[in-house]
């Protein structure tokens, strides 16, 4: 039995459905700048991710030096803008809170003037006190140490200083969100700054208030080996 051709489109169309004509190209933009909360120039990466679409990859870019930033050939639907920055103390958005600044597109849609802001952060402050200099950075005696944010990511605490009588330690943390401070000692009996002995894993809740003094950070001893 011969098909004529509306009756092969027909067929197609049924097996593959509507979406396969229905879909709009991919063809709106948006464009805009990057800001810090104080004004300064950053180094930063923006990202795009579809809140429409959780199966598209996000999409980023690298601002200008003044801060300018454009995303091109995007589909409709809502998007989300977010900002990584490499060096100074800046929170993401969306790693912080629950999402990032939102924009939506129709198909073909010009989105321009767009202002995304990055706010400031704290640094977590942690010394450990290690005497006998048992912290080797291996299986021997090792410190995992570092902030989990709401959306489960964690950063490391960095060493930043090295003495005879122990290390520094630093982490960004946001300002007014709840965040907690994790730290695993591996081959090491290690105590808190009350004398408390931490066992395999301690979790200690932590909030840095924008409006009030800086809080004193953490402090530890290493008290000897497993």
């Amino acid at each position: 039995m011969l098909l004529s051709r509306t009756s092969v489109h027909l067929v197609i169309f049924c097996l593959l459905g509507p979406g396969l004509y229905a879909q709009a190209p991919a063809t709106a933009s948006i464009s805009g700048t990057l800001h810090t909360e104080d004004g300064k120039l950053v180094t930063a990466i923006v990202h795009l991710r579809s809140r429409s679409n959780p199966s598209m990859r996000p999409i980023s870019v690298m601002p200008s030096a003044s801060g300018a930033f454009a995303f091109t050939g995007l589909p409709s639907g809502n998007h989300e803008l977010c900002a990584t920055v490499s060096s100074d103390p800046y929170t993401d958005p969306c790693v912080w809170t629950s999402s990032g600044l939102p924009v939506t597109l129709q198909a073909g849609q010009v989105v321009t003037g767009v202002n995304l802001t990055v706010k400031k952060a704290s640094t977590l402050q942690i010394h450990v006190n290690d005497a006998g200099k048992l912290i080797k950075g291996s299986r021997e005696g090792a410190l995992l140490m570092g902030v989990v944010a709401p959306n489960g990511q964690f950063f490391p605490a960095i060493l930043k200083n090295s003495t005879a009588n122990g290390n520094d330690y630093g982490v960004t943390v946001p300002f007014d969100i709840p965040f907690h401070f994790s730290i695993v000692p591996i081959g090491l009996s290690l105590a808190d700054g009350n004398n408390q002995d931490i066992g395999d894993r301690q979790s200690i809740p932590q909030l840095y208030p924008s409006n009030g003094p800086t809080p004193a950070g953490l402090t530890f001893t290493v008290k000897g080996k497993k």
